[in-house]
């Protein structure tokens, strides 16, 4: 593992395990200690079936865009999978998830893919996540308006809004203006083979951008849905995690929905490596609004235990494959 990658899992976990057990300090009591006699492990069980049923729905989604992009290739099922599970470590140990893309960039290009579709596939993946992001936080603030700072949820949204903003005149300008993006690019770029692989990629990509107006907008409308339903269902493990710990969300269900749509809003600014301490300190603050509830600092603890470590974990190990599988090989 390279230093900088190194450096970035023993922050991302270093941090998140300092700031929870904080929370634990701070929350923990006699009826916590009682509370946690009373976990129903089929619920926490129930959480990773759910997280690797979402990993599955999300390479089908991929599986949409390569198809979107290039009618001719279907990607397997099982490609797309792998190609999830692939980027999910470095999604984990780096500043917005931003680390997970080129792993998946990379893993689509070992699959028949060039650089520039596989990089339009990702793209695409990130404008449907925005699109949801926004419509869930615009929800998020009216459910939570009277609970929340006001401020703290308009200054928020107003950076988010500033990022996407960005990526849509940079992928606009991708599309409308290559040969701009080459002439910027051969100011750095000196060999004459890198810039000629570099223009045939920029080509590739303002290529696969157009296809996804042109081609057939089923696959678009498709990856729409299953955007939607990925993000639903991990809007909605806390209240799972809830449900194992004996609490009753029955009333509380949509403002669990309000919380981890401005939790995942929050966790986008790159601040810490894996969104470490923001996520944990978020949570905390915003469940125990509505909860009130000494169980906070452990749930928090089950949430990320279940969520980040499983997937951290998960990650690793598709990765360590993946080096025998197309670097070892390679060098062989």
């Amino acid at each position: 593992m390279k230093r900088r990658s190194k450096i970035f899992l023993i922050s991302s976990v270093g941090i998140s395990i300092l700031t929870t057990l904080l929370l634990l300090f701070l929350t923990i009591n006699e009826e916590t200690i009682l509370s946690l006699k009373q976990i129903r492990l089929e619920y926490l069980f129930l959480t990773l079936i759910i997280q690797i049923f979402n990993w599955f729905l999300w390479g089908l989604r991929i599986k949409f865009l390569c198809k979107s992009v290039d009618k001719e290739t279907d990607l397997s099922i099982t490609d797309s999978f792998t190609t999830v599970l692939s980027s999910l470590f470095f999604a984990t140990i780096t500043p917005s998830s931003m680390g997970g893309e080129p792993i998946r960039i990379y893993m689509l290009n070992k699959k028949g893919f060039s650089i520039g579709d596989s990089t339009a596939v990702i793209i695409g993946e990130r404008i449907l996540d925005m699109i949801f992001f926004i419509s869930a936080f615009l929800i998020a603030i009216f459910l939570l308006k009277n609970v929340v700072n006001r401020d703290v949820l308009i200054a928020a949204f107003i950076f988010i809004g500033f990022i996407i903003v960005l990526a849509l005149i940079a992928i606009v300008y991708g599309m409308i203006k290559p040969n701009s993006i080459k002439r910027l690019i051969n100011r750095f770029v000196k060999s004459e083979k890198i810039l000629n692989k570099v223009d045939s990629e920029v080509t590739n990509f303002h290529e696969a951008l157009w296809k996804f107006t042109k081609n057939d907008r089923i696959n678009i409308i498709y990856a729409a849905l299953l955007t939607f339903l990925i993000k639903m269902i991990d809007y909605f493990l806390p209240v799972i995690i809830l449900l194992g710990l004996g609490i009753d969300v029955k009333d509380i269900l949509l403002l669990c929905f309000a919380a981890q749509a401005i939790v995942y809003v929050i966790t986008a600014i790159p601040i810490t490596p894996g969104s470490s301490g923001i996520t944990e300190i978020s949570m905390a603050y915003l469940y125990n609004i509505f909860l009130n509830s000494p169980i906070i600092g452990v749930f928090v603890l089950i949430f990320r235990s279940l969520t980040y470590y499983f997937t951290m974990i998960i990650g690793a190990l598709i990765n360590f494959k993946n080096i025998h599988d197309y670097i070892i090989k390679d060098i062989l």
